[in-house]
């Protein structure tokens, strides 16, 4: 259980460990909110460069994770297939203050991704609090099918009125 919210992630500095296809799928995640991503990984999936070819703002960097990574990072996500090095990591996220997301579950996390989708200012999220992302992702898929545009249009006028309102 958790409380729902959007991080706004502009300019923010994000970690990735792990450069494999859960990894790539996190980074991109999050450079496509404007995040600045460096992914630090020994070895990175065959796809990866091809991947983040679209992305100038995900860096990667084949290395071992280090405890110094970690400076200046904003939002860290833990994406290993080493339960005990993504623990390692949430622990260093937990000494530093900073927000941690282990892609493992088991390892202890402070948030999880929601499932979303955008049709203009309306988002719409699903959580099963990471017990079954694709059932989340699936849902969320078909929910987004039945927004018509009327219903846009209506969000239009409500974000109008509101606008209208705060200018007083």
């Amino acid at each position: 259980m958790g409380l729902a919210v959007m991080l706004h992630m502009q300019n923010k500095n994000v970690l990735v460990v792990g450069g494999g296809i859960i990894g790539l799928r996190k980074a991109i995640t999050v450079a496509k909110e404007g995040a600045k991503v460096l992914c630090v990984s020994t070895e990175f999936c065959e796809v990866f460069d091809k991947e983040t070819a679209n992305y100038p703002m995900i860096f990667p960097k084949k290395k071992a994770f280090e405890p110094s990574d970690l400076c200046d990072m904003d939002f860290v996500i833990a994406a290993t297939d080493h339960e005990a090095l993504n623990q390692e990591i949430y622990k260093a996220c937990q000494r530093q203050h900073i927000w941690c997301l282990t892609t493992d579950r088991k390892s202890g996390s402070d948030v999880s991704f929601m499932a979303t989708r955008r049709k203009e200012n309306l988002t719409i999220a699903i959580s099963t609090d990471g017990k079954s992302p694709g059932f989340a992702k699936q849902y969320v898929e078909q929910l987004s099918e039945s927004i018509q545009d009327a219903d846009i249009e209506k969000l239009r006028m409500a974000i109008k009125k509101r606008e209208e309102t705060f200018k007083t």
